[in-house]
């Protein structure tokens, strides 16, 4: 599992893992090779670095506690901040729009994000308290009509009395218009207990969540995923006391995952923690729809390159940076790991 930096590493379901998985082997991929040769890191002392894609060879990306690009851990540092990033993996330019090192504008509100979402000609972000335990509170959406340039809080927001937090948005690259542009969805992470820090929630639930595009600011418009009818399709409410998860880990998830689908697999991937938290046990899932039924691609407690250490607690897909079977992961953790990584991987079939 654990190649030199710079070797292909093939990690397969179960691989490299003492604890048996959640799901079933999937019947299309049978692990992952990450080519760690083909990696970049930036943005040292920011995290978190959520993805949407926005059209051309455009993406949105989020950050925390950090300067964003051509900052550091102190330059530019701010709470949440917003960038641009244009071109190809390799080839990128980041451009820092709502805080940071000489952002195009100056942030006015703190807080953490790990949803953010280019729908038509506006971006939504979830916002989370800033805290580790005040995280747990709210998740309240922020819109801009600008390109990320000013942002504006919604009046209404998903509490902890809810028992969910932290949701994700679900991304969709360059097939979204075939894919149902007309609606979006949100993973919510179930609370379990009363959390005072940030750690995996044992036994794991994700919960599912969705809303008209052209009425994504409206909490009337959100409804949650309630099960199957009779007939295998999703039941949908808008009492999330009534919601039923979509996936789950005895072995917990994380407090932040990711899910976005991949147009070359033809599925829908999961992506989130498991066991402990900032320690690189992250699973990958497969599944023919958002909803489910999961499948394991790679479960592992050691995730990452080895000229650092297994700090990574979070991670997803770039939306539209897929080609084939082919996927750019952007990554993030503490400490040491704390920055953009992005690293070249691959589904392979079976």
């Amino acid at each position: 599992m654990r190649g030199a930096a710079g070797l292909v590493v093939l990690l397969t379901a179960g691989g490299g893992c003492e604890t048996a998985p959640p799901c079933p082997p999937s019947e299309i991929a049978s692990g992952i090779e990450w080519n760690w040769a083909a990696r970049t890191d930036r943005a040292v002392g920011s995290d978190n670095w959520a993805l949407t894609w926005a059209g051309e060879d455009t993406h949105f990306t989020t950050w925390g506690d950090g300067g964003g690009f051509g900052g550091d851990n102190s330059r530019g540092r701010v709470s949440l901040g917003v960038a641009r990033i244009t071109g190809g993996p390799d080839d990128f330019t980041a451009r820092n729009v709502w805080g940071g090192v000489e952002a195009e504008t100056r942030p006015t509100f703190e807080g953490k994000s790990y949803g953010i979402l280019a729908a038509g000609d506006r971006l939504w972000m979830w916002v989370t308290p800033d805290s580790d335990a005040e995280g747990y509170a709210e998740a309240r959406l922020a819109v801009s009509d600008d390109d990320g340039r000013s942002w504006t809080r919604l009046d209404w927001a998903i509490t902890a009395a809810d028992r969910l937090a932290f949701p994700a948005f679900v991304q969709y690259g360059p097939e979204r218009p075939a894919a149902g542009a007309e609606l979006a969805y949100a993973c919510f992470v179930e609370i379990r207990g009363e959390p005072d820090e940030l750690r995996v929630q044992r036994p794991g639930r994700l919960h599912l969540a969705r809303a008209d595009v052209a009425r994504l600011g409206e909490r009337d418009a959100w409804r949650f995923h309630a099960g199957l009818d009779g007939n295998g399709e999703p039941r949908w409410v808008p009492d999330p006391a009534a919601s039923v998860p979509v996936f789950e880990d005895p072995e917990g998830v994380g407090w932040c995952v990711s899910l976005s689908r991949h147009p070359g697999l033809d599925r829908y991937v999961l992506v989130t923690e498991h066991g402990k938290t900032f320690r690189g046990r992250l699973g990958f899932f497969e599944a023919p729809r958002p909803w489910g039924p999961w499948r394991t691609i790679e479960y592992t407690d050691g995730w990452g390159p080895d000229d650092l250490p297994r700090r990574w607690f979070y991670g997803n897909l770039a939306p539209g940076w897929n080609e084939g079977d082919a996927f750019v992961f952007v990554a993030t953790g503490i400490r040491e790991c704390d920055r953009w990584m992005s690293v070249r991987g691959r589904f392979v079939r079976r």
